[in-house]
Formats: C-alpha cells, structure tokens, sequence
C-alpha cells in the first residue's frame, strides 16, 4: 500500500529530494487508481461506477503529469495524447 512509501530526505540535496518525492506520489496516485478501479468493479449502481471510473482516469492524468516533472519536462496542467504521425 503507498500509504507506506517511506520518505526521507534529510541529507538529500534539493533536487534529489524533489525527485524523490515526484516517485513517492506517482506510487500513491497508482495505489489510488487501482483502488478506484476496484471499487468499481464492485459497484452496483452505475452512476456510481462511472463516477470511480472517472477517478481512476483523474489519477491517470496526475501519474502521467508527476512523470514529465520527473522526467524534466514541463507541466501542462492537462495531458493531451501525442499524435501519431
């Protein structure tokens, strides 16, 4: 469970720790969009499915854009899908 992902950065200079906790939330938003996602696949009503489900995809959009922080790209505050060429 990401509830547990230890975080330290006391000796850690700034940017490492900056990288270190972009990777702490990226496995926090993953853990929160699996559980999403079962929960459901247990709902009964399907108003309250799609509403999970569009959780699930929110968490999505946060673990892709936590991921082009990391990997030194800018945020958008949206994700758009490249084009295929």
């Amino acid at each position: 469970m990401a509830w547990n992902v230890p975080i330290v950065l006391d000796d850690a200079p700034p940017a490492e720790a900056d990288k270190d906790l972009l990777r702490a939330a990226i496995i926090t938003a993953l853990d929160v969009l699996d559980r999403y996602r079962d929960m459901a696949s247990l709902a009964g009503d399907e108003r309250i499915r799609k509403l999970l489900l569009e959780g699930a995809r929110e968490e999505g959009g946060r673990v892709r854009e936590l991921g082009t922080i990391l990997l030194g790209g800018e945020e958008t505050g949206t994700y758009e899908k490249p084009q295929k060429e």
